[in-house]
């Protein structure tokens, strides 16, 4: 199971792309091609059926939400090179222009790291027709700038991929703790349900928060607090395992899912962060402690109604008098 911090593998930028180059492709590609079925009848307008037909078929796919990274690298590029490629052959310094959006193409359809093979095997491909079918003079400035529009595409789209990757990471991560935030909670609990599901693996829920914590903000100032919540930030992860997910909900309450841990299990974990919180000097002059409620994961929930369900049980360890671990057996 891919990590949801992880970005996603094929961005909607990738698919928003593939369609509109597929789109583009077609309508550049389709006069063409009935110009030499009709007059020139040299064979080039089945090349260009067989390149309308399958980018009819990405755009398709692509405007249903499918991105085919199979049929975009073994079909879309693949022929769109040979059309220049043939076209070069075919006419010279004429059919030149259409390598440029060729380059760009590989670019525009397919995940950076195989575009830029894709565009080596390209250019490497594109060489000796270039060199046979142009003069020396137009080849040498032909390959140049064929050379330079496929660098520069390769630094954009590279510098868009890592910038869609912070934004990735800052839109599911809470900015003071480094935790995630709510963006990933029902996604993270579907996952965990499907998972219990699939493998027989026990999931539970930890909902924390900290006692009393307002009178720390109003005592202390927000500086304090915020000091606070990242200390005790770095006492859940001290607990956890890799599998494990923490999240800050808002304010001062937290939630912990653990991965492969029953009933009894996270009561264990809980109950060593609530030792833990009320031995650590997260205050200079009085302890700090923190009320836990624990839901492992029933049969046939929602994960809303799990999530309500330990809520419920935190709601229970603060009314029977905080600093303590209330799980469903408790009740």
């Amino acid at each position: 199971m891919n990590s949801l911090n992880d970005p996603p593998k094929q961005p909607e930028f990738l698919l928003k792309s593939a369609l509109n180059v597929s789109l583009v492709s077609v309508i550049a590609i389709v006069p063409f091609t009935v110009y030499d079925f009709y007059v020139i009848k040299n064979g080039m307008g089945f090349l260009g059926i067989i390149a309308i037909l399958f980018c009819t078929i990405n755009a398709v796919m692509c405007f249903k939400g499918r991105y085919s990274l199979a049929l975009n690298l073994f079909a879309t590029m693949p022929i769109m090179a040979s059309c220049s490629v043939v076209a070069i052959n075919v006419w010279g310094v004429t059919a030149s222009f259409w390598a440029y959006p060729a380059v760009l193409t590989c670019y525009f359809v397919l995940p950076l790291h195989l575009a830029r093979l894709a565009n080596i095997a390209y250019l490497a491909m594109i060489l000796p027709f270039g060199w046979y079918n142009l003069s020396p003079e137009v080849f040498a400035r032909f390959y140049a700038v064929l050379i330079s529009i496929s660098i520069f595409a390769y630094l954009t789209l590279k510098e868009i991929a890592r910038q869609h990757s912070q934004l990735h990471t800052l839109s599911i991560t809470d900015v003071l703790t480094g935790l995630h935030n709510r963006f990933l909670l029902g996604d993270s609990l579907q996952n965990a349900i499907n998972l219990h599901y699939s493998e027989k693996t026990p999931m539970s829920i930890l909902m924390l928060d900290l006692d009393y914590f307002k009178k720390v903000n109003d005592q202390y100032g927000h500086d304090v607090g915020d000091d606070v919540l990242k200390e005790f930030a770095t006492i859940m992860h001290m607990h956890l395992s890799s599998p494990d997910m923490s999240f800050r909900l808002g304010g001062e309450e937290f939630l912990i899912l653990l991965h492969g841990a029953d009933e009894h299990k996270a009561i264990q974990v809980a109950e060593e962060i609530r030792t833990h919180v009320q031995r650590s000097k997260l205050l200079p002059e009085r302890a700090l402690t923190v009320s836990i409620g624990v839901c492992e994961l029933f049969n046939n929930a929602h994960w809303r109604d799990w999530l309500k369900q330990s809520d419920a049980n935190l709601y229970l360890a603060k009314n029977r008098g905080r600093n303590k671990v209330i799980a469903c057996s408790h009740r």
